[in-house]
């Protein structure tokens, strides 16, 4: 993926869009050639919802429009806005906040996993001997806090594991730029995946298996 500068804001450096949340090249990226063009803009500049976008709840309680078809992708929400064109692997993006950077990211990662093949993960991930461990989980399971009680593992991510299916049927995990409360982002590092592992909050530290 290329990053193209034109329509920033003169007064900031390209790459203050990538802090701390890190360049996209710095990680590991489908075979895309999809060009971003980002435009770093006040709240209100953000055009409103277009016609024929459909509204639907985010997160329980945010609005978020979308439109969508095999040949684009049109998302907004207050913050934020993202046109994704697939035929021509031609992107634009406004942004508000920082934050808003990773929402952005996000929609990007999510639709390049799909052609590995591969898929995004609502989970922590950390290396242990070579492999990935990776617990996915609602806000709130634990993801971060069983990061932070492993530090001296290297670590992939506390949000968003991305995972991708290999010709030779191998599983691997990608670190991420995603990050949640630990507040930094993942290393650069692709490992094979050990399992899953969901947590549950519990008195005494235990390994269930699954069906």
């Amino acid at each position: 993926m290329q990053i193209d500068p034109r329509g920033m804001n003169k007064t900031r450096n390209p790459q203050d869009f990538f802090l701390p949340t890190g360049s996209p090249e710095d990680y590991w990226w489908p075979k895309s050639k999809t060009r971003l063009r980002v435009a770093w803009v006040a709240p209100k500049a953000i055009d409103g919802p277009l016609p024929g976008m459909t509204p639907h709840r985010w997160n329980g309680q945010r609005e978020i429009w979308v439109k969508e078809n095999q040949a684009c992708l049109v998302l907004w929400r207050a913050g934020f806005s993202l046109s994704l064109n697939f035929k021509e692997g031609q992107a634009e993006a406004r942004v508000s906040r920082e934050n808003d950077w990773q929402s952005v990211l996000r929609v990007l990662y999510f639709f390049g996993f799909l052609k590995e093949p591969g898929l995004l993960l609502h989970a922590s991930s950390l290396v242990h001997r070579g492999r990935a461990y990776v617990f996915p989980g609602a806000s709130g399971a634990g993801k971060t806090t069983i990061v932070r009680l492993s530090p001296e593992s290297p670590l992939l991510t506390d949000e968003i594991t991305a995972v991708q299916l290999t010709e030779n049927n191998q599983v691997l995990a990608h670190g991420t730029p995603f990050f949640g409360d630990l507040g930094r982002p993942g290393e650069k590092l692709t490992v094979p995946v050990q399992g899953l592992y969901f947590p549950v909050k519990a008195e005494a530290h235990r390994v269930v298996p699954l069906t």
